[in-house]
C-alpha cells in the first residue's frame, strides 16, 4: 500500500492503519468480506466476465 500526497500525517495515518487490524483474539469471518473486484478494461478476463472463454467456447 502506497500513500502519496503532499501535508500527510505519517502517525495518524499509522494509527488508523494500526486500529484496522485484527486482535488475537479475533476468529477469521465466515465470509469473504472482499467481494471480487471488477476488472473491465484491465486487460484481464475473470470467469464472471467471461465465462465461455473459460469453458472453451
Amino acid at each position: 500500500m502506497v500513500f502519496i500526497g503532499k501535508h500527510l500525517h505519517a502517525g495518524a495515518l499509522r494509527a488508523a492503519l494500526t486500529d484496522c487490524l485484527m486482535a488475537d483474539q479475533e476468529g477469521l469471518p465466515s465470509a469473504d468480506p472482499f467481494p471480487a473486484w471488477d476488472t473491465h478494461g484491465t486487460g484481464e478476463t475473470c470467469q464472471h466476465e467471461h465465462p465461455e472463454l473459460l469453458a472453451g467456447a
